[in-house]
């Protein structure tokens, strides 16, 4: 059970991300690897290689989210909710840090995976 549990949560992982690497794969092998042509179709062939890219920069930053903040039981979860939508100035503050952090954190990790041009 627990197998199964962890593919259901891991899903869009080890479905969407393999066939994106296929496609980009089959695309350069079906069109010849066309890297110097700056047009449509090479944009096509770099396009599922970039959503690799932000697939991997979301997952090392929901990865680095996952490490830093500490593990919360539901009814704790639902007391931050509760709180957070009551407007105290606590539970704000941990929901702007935690969201700033992570538009950071995922901007540098596109800029740390964008493929060198």
């Amino acid at each position: 059970m627990k197998v199964k549990a962890w593919f259901v949560r891991w899903q869009e992982f080890w479905g969407w991300l393999p066939g994106i690497i296929l496609l980009a794969i089959v695309g350069w092998l079906a069109l010849g690897g066309i890297s110097d042509r700056n047009d449509l179709i090479r944009w096509m062939l770099e396009l599922p290689v970039l959503c690799a890219y932000a697939f991997a920069a979301q997952a090392f930053v929901f990865l680095a989210t996952r490490r830093r903040r500490p593990r919360q039981t539901a009814e704790e979860k639902s007391d931050f909710r509760t709180r957070l939508l009551a407007g105290e100035k606590g539970a704000l503050n941990i929901y702007w840090g935690d969201t700033l952090a992570w538009i950071v954190a995922f901007v540098m990790s596109l800029l740390f995976f964008w493929p060198a041009r």
